[in-house]
């Protein structure tokens, strides 16, 4: 993590004040101040060193840090100011002084500004918990999980007045939540006794308000629900008794709000990207998945594509790849392998189903066989690959 900092966040947000204003600005200090250079760097090094190592080392998470290493930016703003600082004073004249402080005040604004995210058009947040609205019916239960679902249904409850009840599924297993969740719903809310295992405690509370309507979050704590789920917009309902009830494929489709999204003219934080747009493609991909198994391809295929519109996923693009080979597409199929390949260059899934497209769709074996070789060289063992180069092998 250490390094990442180092070499990810630090070049990513000032790349040019990093290497041509803080290294001098530190080396300076050093030099003019050895003592106060010195202990100063160092405090700055510890303080990287104190959050890093209490931080989340989970395989791309690493991102997650930066919210708590903002405070370091002071250290490398002293860095900075002693260094023009420095500079400035090197000339005698006062004009020119004046000058060329105003100079490098103006550049260095540009500078930081140009790394800056681009929030005039951010609507993402305020757009998902309108979807959230949108996605529960009035007077329904909702178990979220997750700073995105937990806020933006408060949100939409405290501040435009949605009629939803909403619990915190993190919080639970504290008394003063249980506690509050009886005083500010009044009797809407049956609390039941908390049970020592979390699927339990979630059971006996969805069972104890199953006539609110009970829906779920489902990004965490899937495992943890006892009940089958329904994809309803960016929410699951919890179907307790009951069977899931018929909807127009479209319907849902028409709740995202897509300004600033889709129009590739904007940057977001990696917290959006991640904790935004990423439900985003995972609701809609569930949703593609529940008509694909129940048959029907088309609305499958359809929210697929979509869900890839707000997160770009290797194995996402893979899949649709592999539904235009089952539709006999091959132009299709081959655009959407090759993006899967552009952002995964090792993505298993996308090699194996172009060797299926060569092989069934060309009619190619040469082809399919140098594409399961590429499959077998990143996993020796994929029993898919070895099955079709046998039948390769065997003139099948």
């Amino acid at each position: 993590l250490f390094k990442y900092y180092l070499f990810n966040i630090l070049p990513e947000q000032n790349p040019v004040m990093i290497v041509f204003i803080s290294i001098p600005g530190v080396c300076l200090l050093m030099s003019k101040f050895r003592r106060f250079g010195y202990v100063f760097t160092m405090a700055f090094l510890c303080s990287v060193i104190c959050i890093i190592s209490v931080a989340t080392n989970a395989p791309g998470m690493e991102f997650v840090i930066k919210q708590f290493l903002t405070y370091t930016y002071i250290f490398l703003a002293v860095f900075m100011a002693y260094f023009i600082y420095w500079l400035v004073n090197l000339i005698n004249t006062r004009r020119t002084r004046t000058v060329l402080m105003f100079t490098i005040g103006i550049t260095a604004f540009a500078l930081l500004y140009a790394k800056a995210p681009d929030y005039s058009k951010y609507f993402l947040a305020y757009d998902y918990g309108q979807n959230l609205a949108m996605s529960l019916p009035e007077g329904c239960l909702f178990f979220a999980d997750g700073d995105p679902n937990i806020l933006g249904a408060l949100y939409m409850q405290m501040i435009n007045k949605k009629s939803i009840s909403v619990v915190s599924v993190s919080l639970l297993n504290n008394d003063w939540y249980r506690e509050l969740l009886k005083r500010n719903y009044k009797g809407k809310i049956i609390i039941t006794a908390e049970a020592p295992d979390i699927a339990d405690d979630l059971k006996k509370l969805m069972d104890a308000n199953k006539q609110s309507g009970i829906y779920s979050s489902n990004i965490y704590f899937k495992n943890s629900i006892s009940f089958p789920l329904q994809s309803r917009g960016i929410v699951n309902e919890v179907l307790i008794n009951k069977n899931a009830a018929a909807y127009d494929p479209q319907l849902y489709y028409k709740l995202y709000i897509e300004r600033g999204i889709l129009d590739n003219g904007f940057e977001y934080d990696d917290f959006s990207k991640m904790y935004v747009l990423r439900y985003y493609e995972k609701y809609l991909r569930e949703l593609g998945d529940n008509f694909e198994n129940n048959g029907d391809i088309d609305a499958g295929l359809f929210f697929d594509e979509r869900a890839f519109s707000f997160f770009h996923n290797d194995v996402l693009a893979s899949k649709i790849g592999s539904i235009y080979v089952q539709k006999g597409n091959y132009e299709k199929s081959e655009r959407w392998l090759n993006q899967a390949l552009r952002i995964n260059p090792k993505c298993i899934p996308a090699y194996y189903y172009k060797s299926a497209a060569a092989y069934m769709l060309l009619k190619d074996p040469a082809k399919a066989r140098e594409y399961l070789m590429k499959v077998l060289e990143l996993d020796p063992n994929n029993t898919d690959a070895k099955g079709l180069l046998s039948k390769l092998n065997n003139g099948i």
